[in-house]
């Protein structure tokens, strides 16, 4: 499977004090399509007629990004500016997404499924800020991790199966998930680490 890499927001992240342009910002970072993995298994169940038990993995293992600037320049870090002069600055952005399920499914005739399980969904964001030429590196630091849990539900309708090696199939999930959020933001010369920690509910259909 391949998915793309939002865009983060137009946040200014290295600054040039001469002409106060910007010459990375976290909007720079374009991340492309990344290949990941999808596989599902299922299990028929004695209990009943059309019921089975399935288990589904989704993931993309790295999104990773890397953007260098010289010159006079400043970090624009949060609550503090570094700044430079000649200054390396090289700016690493990593993403990861996995995502484990767990349901029960009813086959409704031959091609209508409902399915109700559980869902765990993993997103990893890092962000690396180094100089060089000082060097400070890991002079910025931010590990943001959110993980969310939850009930999910949904159904499947297989549209085209002439018992060949192609079928076309459509499916729907919906799913209410308790989001566990942490944030760690650090920096080679500032002490300690800030870290910031949140609940939130959301839905994902």
């Amino acid at each position: 499977i391949g998915l793309r890499r939002r865009e983060t927001n137009a946040f200014p992240l290295i600054r040039s004090p001469s002409d106060y342009t910007f010459p990375i910002g976290m909007d720079d970072f374009d991340f492309s399509y990344e290949l990941g993995f999808r596989a599902r298994a299922n299990h028929d169940l004695s209990f009943g007629c059309g019921w089975s038990m399935e288990v589904g993995y989704l993931g993309i293992p790295s999104w990773s990004e890397r953007r260098a600037a010289s010159g006079y320049l400043e970090l624009l870090g949060p609550g503090f500016t570094l700044g430079v002069n000649p200054a390396l600055f090289t700016a690493d952005y990593r993403s990861a997404f996995h995502s484990g399920e767990v349901n029960l499914r009813k086959d409704v005739g031959c091609r209508l499924s409902w399915t109700a399980g559980l869902r765990f969904i993993r997103f990893d964001d890092d962000l690396v800020v180094s100089e060089l030429n000082a060097p400070f590196i890991n002079a910025l630091e931010i590990n943001a991790g959110n993980n969310m849990y939850g009930l999910q539900f949904g159904g499947d309708y297989l549209i085209y199966n002439r018992c060949g090696p192609l079928r076309i199939a459509a499916g729907v999930r919906f799913g209410i998930y308790n989001n566990d959020s942490d944030q760690i933001t650090s920096s080679s010369f500032l002490t300690p680490p800030a870290r910031a920690k949140w609940l939130s509910l959301v839905t994902i259909s």
